[in-house]
């Protein structure tokens, strides 16, 4: 679920977006 959370952090660039599913545990 790494496109929700890109969403869910508006996160700046697929960088965060990985960063945030590792941290969440989510990684599709």
């Amino acid at each position: 679920s790494c496109h929700y959370l890109l969403q869910k952090y508006n996160c700046r660039n697929l960088e965060e977006a990985y960063l945030a599913c590792l941290a969440g545990g989510e990684y599709d």
